[in-house]
Order: structure tokens, then C-alpha cells, then sequence
């Protein structure tokens, strides 16, 4: 009976360092599930910074673009309106000399 009861003492005390055991494994996943939490909002962030910057830079791009777009079709506007200055006044001076 004794030996018994010995026998259930020393379960018990096996039994309480089992389960110390696996509370320390389980503060210590629930540290690394922190730590793993933490990084992956990190991660977020960061990702979600790197987009909205590329984001403006495409649309800051997209800006020249379209302003050096502008400034093409002005100058085309520009230079085709020379040229056909360029045309009437050669006109003008081809009249003058057949009529020289």
C-alpha cells in the first residue's frame, strides 16, 4: 500500500513536470507567435509603403508625360505653323521675282 502510494506520489510529481514542460513550451510558442505576429505587421507596412511610393512615382511619370506630351504637340502646332509661313513667304518672293 505504501509502496503504492509511493508509486502515485512520484507519477504525480512526473506528471507536474510534464506539464510545467509543456507550459514552457507553450509560453515559449506563444512568444514566437508574438514575435511572428509582429514581424508580419512589419512586413505589411513596409509593403504597403513600397506600393503607395511607386504609386505616386508612376502617377509624378505619368504627369511628365503627359506635360511633355504637351509641350510636343505645341512645338509640332509651332512648327508647322512656320512652315507654312515659310511657304507664303516663299511664295511671295517666287511671285515677286516672275514679276521682276
Amino acid at each position: 500500500m505504501i509502496q503504492q502510494l509511493m508509486q502515485e506520489v512520484g507519477d504525480l510529481r512526473q506528471r507536474e513536470r510534464d506539464y510545467r514542460a509543456l507550459q514552457d513550451q507553450l509560453l515559449n510558442l506563444e512568444q514566437n507567435y508574438g514575435r511572428l505576429n509582429e514581424d508580419k505587421r512589419r512586413m505589411d507596412e513596409d509593403y504597403k509603403s513600397r506600393v503607395d511610393g511607386n504609386i505616386r512615382f508612376i502617377q509624378t511619370l505619368r504627369s511628365e508625360v503627359d506635360d511633355q506630351r504637351n509641350i510636343f504637340n505645341d512645338r509640332k502646332k509651332q512648327n508647322a505653323d512656320l512652315n507654312t509661313e515659310l511657304d507664303r513667304q516663299r511664295t511671295q518672293i517666287s511671285d515677286r521675282n516672275i514679276d521682276l
